[in-house]
């Protein structure tokens, strides 16, 4: 007979039962905890890899509508920024649009609706024009636009 059992009779089953509670207790708290911050660290993720796109879409913009045509860029040169700057608007309004149905964001969080001005602003005017001008006021407005949503993003990671 061990120590315990002779001068306290149920003791062992006690702290058996102790440890048991205070393991299962530290387990399910590590599965809550773990589960909010790798929820925060994941959409974390998310808004990096939007404002990353949003930074190159800002400098493909600026080649874009900071140059003289023809004379600064070929037509192929052209015809590339014009679909990597299409390409780059869809891809923020899909992943946008995934942070705030995965993450479930509020109806004043939201920054969905500020991509739709920002492809009025990118690809309006004489986009695709043949000869035009450097915009530089709507370059500007696209900088203005692209900050207001890399404000709405960060906002959400916090």
């Amino acid at each position: 007979m061990g120590y315990l059992e002779c001068h306290a009779p149920g003791a062992s089953a006690a702290i058996i039962g102790a440890l048991v509670e205070v393991l299962l207790g530290w387990w399910m708290l590590s599965l809550v905890v773990g589960r909010y911050f790798g929820r925060k660290t994941d959409l974390s993720n998310h808004v990096e890899r939007v404002c990353d796109c949003l930074d190159k879409l800002s400098e493909d913009c600026s080649t874009y509508w900071l140059a003289r045509l023809p004379a600064d860029l070929t037509d192929r040169e052209k015809v590339l920024l014009e679909a990597k700057i299409k390409a780059a608007i869809l891809q923020v309004y899909s992943s946008i649009k995934h942070i705030e149905q995965k993450y479930r964001i509020k109806e004043e969080a939201r920054v969905l609706g500020k991509v739709s001005r920002l492809q009025t602003a990118c690809t309006g005017g004489q986009f695709e024009a043949a000869k035009r001008e450097p915009d530089r006021s709507r370059f500007m407005k696209i900088l203005r636009i692209i900050h207001e949503v890399q404000g709405g993003l960060w906002n959400l990671k916090l």
